[in-house]
């Protein structure tokens, strides 16, 4: 019995229901604008916002990102992590109700960014901003709803890295994080997005968690009926 309950649960562990798919997302999309946010640059895109699987326990997983984007037309040109440009260290101010992001590194300019929304974003409720500096390089990534955070080729040094999808999340942006120059360049207000070109393209599996009490009578049902079917032959 032991052993049959064994094979039914990893039986339904390999079952789980995932979303997986190839998104687009072009250099102009304003992360900033995900969900119905509002749009603060209209020479930017707004983005796509992707309907996450409902559940607890979730994660997000970024297999491959092809592609490359410029924050200035029509070069350098950067990778899915971005990279270093004039020496900039991004730090650009929230909108709305998506929190705004800064980084104390030079390598990560036009990196690719992603948010997790439930709704419409609530100005009163948005969060702080949250520090992407070294985000890279964690294996397991801790998120909040309506905070961008570093997605960009989706690996650290020792392999793909776990996003942890906040409970209550409905949806996934991605886009980029670009700033209006004030207190410097790549500093301020969230725009500048008319001289960004190109474009990556983000595979992506999100995988919810099946409840622990369906699991278990679902395991039980499997279970019970390989025991049925044996003690018949």
């Amino acid at each position: 019995m032991r052993n049959t309950l064994a094979l039914a649960f990893a039986f339904l562990a390999l079952s789980l229901p995932a979303t997986a798919a190839t998104l687009a997302v072009d250099a102009k999309s304003v992360i900033f604008a995900a969900a119905g946010n509002g749009n603060p640059d209209p020479a930017g895109l707004v983005p796509t916002t992707i309907v996450l699987p409902s559940g607890t326990g979730r994660t997000l997983t970024v297999s491959m990102v092809t592609g490359l984007t410029s924050p200035l037309q029509p070069e350098p040109y950067l990778g899915p992590d971005g990279g270093f440009f004039l020496n900039v260290t991004p730090k650009v101010y929230g909108y709305n109700g998506i929190a705004g992001i800064t980084d104390h590194g030079t390598e990560n300019v036009m990196a690719l960014m992603g948010v997790f929304t439930a709704g419409v974003p609530d100005p009163a409720l948005r969060p702080a901003v949250r520090d992407i500096t070294g985000e890279k390089e964690l294996p397991v990534l801790n998120t909040m709803l309506n905070q961008p955070f570093f997605v960009g080729d989706g690996q650290w040094s020792g392999g793909f890295q776990t996003f942890l999808v906040p409970d209550g999340a409905t949806g996934l942006t991605f886009g980029f994080a670009d700033a209006i120059p004030q207190e410097n360049i790549y500093q301020g207000p969230p725009g500048a997005y008319q001289d960004n070109s190109g474009a990556l393209n983000v595979t992506y599996n999100v995988v919810p968690e099946a409840a622990p009490g369906a699991l278990m009578v679902a395991g039980l049902a499997l279970a019970t009926g390989m025991r049925r079917k044996n003690s018949t032959v």
